[in-house]
């Protein structure tokens, strides 16, 4: 399955290792190990790009930090689902399909805390 491009799909993924590179010291990742060992079960928060058009017909992007429980790992890649809805449009809701990769994880719920 390929990733969401928001340009075919009307959203896509940041990749937030490069947030991070270009503000290290304001954007903390989880370690590269624990986002590149994900399991099924684990829920991870992802930064969203949604296109969304306003009132007066015009487009816009909105940026949404969401949760999303994996499914399946498959050839590098996770599967899973959106644990949440979104503000900005009524088009993704709980159980929308999401695959991502763990450059785009920042965040990893920890159920013990």
């Amino acid at each position: 399955m390929a990733l969401a491009a928001i340009a075919r799909d009307g959203w896509e993924l940041d990749d937030v290792e490069l947030i991070a590179q270009a503000h290290p010291a304001t954007f903390w990742l989880p370690e590269g190990e624990r986002r590149e060992s994900l399991v099924p079960g684990d829920t991870v928060k992802l930064i969203f790009r949604i296109r969304t058009v306003d009132e007066f017909g015009a487009e816009e992007i909105k940026v949404e930090r969401m949760w999303v429980t994996t499914d399946r790992v498959e050839d590098g890649e996770y599967h899973g689902r959106l644990y949440n809805n979104p503000l900005c449009t009524p088009d993704m809701t709980t159980g929308f399909s999401v695959s991502f990769q763990s450059r785009h994880v920042i965040g990893i719920w920890d159920s013990n805390n």
